[in-house]
């Protein structure tokens, strides 16, 4: 092993260690120089975060909003002290327990399904629960917050921070309740309600949809004086232009077409920062309806007065003239040299008279019955073909003395013509009905008799007499009521026999009509239920 000096080294060679040591040493400088000045950059980095960090925990500590932190789990990291003053709690009642602990127990499910997506998505917004006080009460809070990760990305906490909206919550529920209160008195009108601006509904009610026909949905934009008849129009639009806020009555018109009767109220009120009209619509078909019925009511307590003058008239007339006749001829019976022929024809007057007014008596004691429930059909077997022809055979002689024909028909023979019914109410509703056909008969003739059809018997009585005008057509069988009260001819009479005759026809199962022409006759049809099936016989009409 050779050894060298450094004296053996070359020229060249010495310069290049010389230039080595030179570098390195410039090169320690630096690096030297480098590391006081990272130390410098962390030491300032420190200062720099602690004051970040106390500026943090003086914002932390005197935040106006509460702040919270939460692990994985749901768990209290940290609580500000404005949450705390919040839910009245102290710091070691919180940090360490569950979330769900604090919360109303109908939200704890919702926590536990969406704290896991909350920790996924990264962020929450506007989240609302009802938070537990220490005093047991709750309040209304809206979160917002977003997630804390490590270094290396993963899951580190949560940071939240909640507004208290108790008071905005009573008044959304005050709001809601009085929003429920006005839709349900809305709804619940008896009418119908609209808002309308320049014609067009911009709101209504149920009732207006119940009333006009159309869904609510169809009304809301639709031309208001479209539920307005034709005939209304102008008149409903002059009162919108005229501002007119007081009742007034036109016609609707609803969807099926149908026009009716309403009555309109309306108001200018403010919607929605502007001028608009309120309607209410009232169907007033019932109203109308009442009215109606109220002056028919008038009207036919008006004629009763005056059939109850004409009555108490013709009960004058009719006992008065009998009365005098009984009265007056039994005292020109007194006369001594009264011949024979004139003492059997005042005779004959007065048993007339006495006859008619013990008809009269029959009639008020029958109508009497009548009203009051008491009077009962007796059933038994009737020949109807012997009542038809005592009824012909009593009025023939007072049809011929009025020149008048008449006639019977009785199509069953004797004995197939029995039928079970009250034989004196049959007898007198036929005498009623042609005693009538004879006194309103001044010629011509009169026919009566029955058909035999598929069930009942109908009779009838048919004349050439005055006819009946149809507007009295039914009242003719009214109590007290004839066909033309101011008729002089009709005051021969107390105006019961056809009340009678109907209450009879009805008693025994039948009904009772008449078919009339004014200056051509009439002829009353009645019906009597027939319980046997017996095949019909025409004949010929019997005269005698």
């Amino acid at each position: 092993m050779v050894n060298h000096s450094i004296k053996d080294i070359p020229e060249k060679f010495r310069r290049l260690i010389q230039a080595i040591k030179n570098h390195s040493k410039e090169l320690a400088d630096k690096t030297l120089q480098a590391l006081l000045h990272v130390n410098q950059s962390l030491e300032q980095a420190k200062e720099k975060a602690a004051e970040s960090e106390e500026r943090y925990r003086i914002f932390y500590q005197n935040a106006p909003l509460p702040y919270q932190s939460l692990d994985a789990e749901g768990c209290f990291i940290d609580v500000n002290p404005m949450w705390l003053r919040t839910l009245g709690y102290e710091r070691d009642e919180v940090i360490g327990k569950w979330f769900g602990d604090f919360l109303h127990p109908d939200l704890i499910e919702h926590f536990n399904v969406n704290f896991p997506a909350f920790k996924k998505q990264g962020s929450v917004s506007d989240v609302q629960f009802k938070l537990r006080k220490k005093d047991g009460t709750y309040i209304h809070v809206s979160y917002d917050g977003c997630i804390g990760y490590t270094p290396e990305g993963g899951f580190k906490q949560t940071y939240c921070v909640f507004k208290d909206i108790t008071a905005q919550k009573r008044t959304e529920e005050k709001l809601r309740e009085s929003e429920e209160r006005f839709k349900a008195l809305h709804n619940a009108s008896f009418g119908g309600i609209g808002i309308h601006d320049k014609g067009i509904i911009l709101e209504c009610n149920q009732g207006l949809s119940e009333m006009t026909g159309y869904s609510p949905e169809e009304l809301i934009g639709m031309d208001g004086l479209l539920l307005i008849s034709p005939d209304s129009r102008e008149l409903v639009k002059s009162k919108i232009l005229a501002g007119y806020e007081k009742p007034y009555e036109a016609h609707g018109l609803r969807k099926n077409g149908e026009v009716f009767p309403m009555r309109l109220e309306a108001r200018n009120i403010p919607y929605k920062g502007k001028m608009v009209r309120t309607v209410e619509f009232r169907d007033i078909t019932e109203s109308k309806q009442a009215e109606k019925a109220l002056i028919a009511a008038k009207e036919k307590a008006e004629e009763s007065d005056l059939l109850k003058s004409a009555f108490l008239a013709n009960m004058s007339h009719e006992i008065r003239t009998p009365m005098n006749g009984i009265l007056g001829f039994a005292e020109l019976l007194k006369e001594p040299d009264l011949s024979v022929e004139k003492h059997q024809k005042y005779i004959r007057i007065i048993e007339k008279s006495g006859l008619r007014m013990l008809n009269i008596i029959n009639n008020l004691v029958d109508i009497s019955k009548i009203e009051a429930g008491l009077m009962k059909p007796e059933m038994s077997a009737s020949n109807i073909n012997e009542q038809i022809e005592y009824i012909y055979a009593f009025f023939k002689p007072e049809a011929d003395a009025k020149g008048i024909k008449l006639s019977f028909n009785a199509p069953l023979p004797a004995n197939e013509a029995t039928i079970r019914t009250d034989p004196e109410k049959l007898v007198a509703i036929l005498t009623n009905l042609v005693k009538n056909a004879i006194k309103f008969t001044d010629d011509g003739e009169i026919e009566f008799g029955y058909y035999k059809k598929d069930e009942p018997f109908e009779f009838y009585v048919k004349d050439t007499g005055a006819g009946i005008p149809k507007n009295r057509q039914e009242a003719i069988f009214e109590r007290f009521l004839q066909a033309d009260i101011a008729d002089k001819m009709a005051l021969q009479g107390a105006g019961l026999g056809l009340a009678i005759s109907k209450a009879f026809v009805e008693m025994l199962g039948g009904n009772i009509r008449v078919e009339s022409e004014t200056g051509k006759g009439s002829t009353f049809y009645f019906t009597l239920p027939c319980p046997e099936k017996t095949p019909p016989l025409v004949r010929p009409v019997k005269e005698y």
